[in-house]
């Protein structure tokens, strides 16, 4: 073991690195005493083991960087770095959909395409997404979903323009036709479930959603509210709903680095 000052540098192995490593993040963070008194080392006055900044400063100013210092590199700037530029994608991923949604032209390929290369829109409680996956000869959905705990979600994809309600105050006929097929489809599983199980395998009563539209009002998110409520097994998103959704991570991620 190399010692300067009788402060270990550099173990002579692993284990003896692992204990210096221990002995030296320990005067990092408590100091050193001295006849009775507590010091830091010169090197970390200014240290701030949880600051990428405070970090950074310091270990520019020397030319040698421990062994211990690289961990807490490791263990401090890199975890942050990773998640600064995740909050960075999210941020624009938030920012390309808003200006797909806003297209008034019918464009669910394109927000297929989208969603598809980012699938963390689509939640972070699914451990795999998968596009366009057939039920049979019978079906195309545009996503199967699965869930950490196993369940499926089914997820059928309307354009951003369409309209949830009529001007009268009832569901558009576009509306109402995502509903069938999403209907559609759970009674195909259910009716064929060994032959489902082969690709999605534990599917079993899935849950289905629809991503449509806009909210054009107040009224607009009570009456989806409402209509919610009286399905059993189908939900109703705007994309307004998935960019909320979507902001709402971004928003704990950023409270909780």
């Amino acid at each position: 073991m190399i010692l300067v000052k009788n402060i270990p540098i550099y173990g002579d192995n692993e284990i003896y690195q692992e204990t210096v490593d221990r002995l030296l993040s320990e005067i990092l963070h408590e100091g050193i005493i001295i006849e009775g008194k507590k010091l830091k080392l010169t090197r970390y006055n200014d240290f701030n083991a949880h600051d990428i900044e405070s970090i950074i400063k310091i270990l520019s100013k020397h030319e040698r960087v421990f062994p211990f210092e690289i961990n807490i590199i490791n263990k401090t700037i890199l975890p942050q770095l990773k998640i600064a530029s995740f909050i960075n994608r999210i941020d624009e991923v938030i920012i390309k959909l808003k200006d797909i949604v806003c297209s008034e032209e019918r464009n669910e390929n394109k927000i297929q395409s989208f969603l598809t290369e980012n699938p963390v829109l689509l939640g972070t409680e699914y451990k795999r997404v998968i596009p366009k996956h057939l039920l049979g000869a019978e079906y195309e959905m545009d996503y199967a979903l699965e869930r950490y705990d196993g369940i499926y979600d089914l997820i059928e994809i309307e354009s951003s323009n369409l309209k949830l309600f009529t001007k009268q105050g009832n569901p558009t006929k576009e509306l109402v036709h995502a509903e069938q097929q999403v209907l559609d489809w759970q009674q195909w599983v259910e009716e064929k479930n060994f032959y489902a199980q082969e690709k999605l395998k534990g599917i079993s009563s899935p849950k289905g959603f629809i991503i449509i539209g806009r909210y054009e009002s107040e009224n607009d998110k009570k009456k989806l509210k409402r209509r919610n409520a009286t399905f059993n097994g189908i939900q109703i998103l705007t994309y307004n709903d998935l960019i909320e959704k979507a902001k709402t991570l971004l928003s704990k991620i950023k409270s909780e680095g």
